[in-house]
């Protein structure tokens, strides 16, 4: 090899070597100790606490959730049912549902409730636009307005 390919090839090695160390240091390098505090992101109580409802309550709430979406699915799979008569019983559900959901709470806890998910769902879309009318289709939307 002649003396340029040489110089080369070691120039070439060496700068590897630098940028392997480099990247070895920055992978491994220990958190800041400077004295600021990390700054940890911070949870959201959830809506049910800043309502005021304890936690005995929101889990009979939850349980009628769940009691709901049973429901609802077995009206879905009941085939002898149309689109229509599915919509009307689906309904009943839900409005019975609510009805239980809220004779749990007082209405100040409900309007806490309605604030804090209304303040969180900014912007958010809860039935799309032109969304089939049969409520057992599949969507991304959730058509059951969350109880919490």
């Amino acid at each position: 090899m002649n003396r340029f390919t040489r110089v080369v090839c070691v120039s070439a090695m060496l700068l590897s070597f630098g940028a392997l160390s480099l990247l070895a240091q920055t992978a491994q390098r220990p958190p800041s100790t400077s004295g600021a505090p990390i700054a940890k992101p911070t949870q959201q109580q959830p809506c049910w606490q800043q309502a005021g409802l304890t936690q005995d309550v929101q889990q009979q709430r939850d349980q009628i959730e769940q009691n709901t979406k049973a429901e609802v699915q077995s009206v879905c799979n009941d085939s002898s049912l149309n689109t229509q008569q599915r919509q009307v019983k689906i309904r009943q559900i839900h409005r019975q549902a609510q009805q239980q959901s809220q004779a749990l709470i007082t209405p100040e806890q409900q309007q806490a409730l309605a604030s804090c998910h209304a303040q969180r769902s900014t912007g958010a879309t809860i039935h799309a636009p032109g969304a089939s009318q049969d409520p057992c289709a599949k969507s991304s939307a959730n058509p059951s307005a969350q109880l919490r």
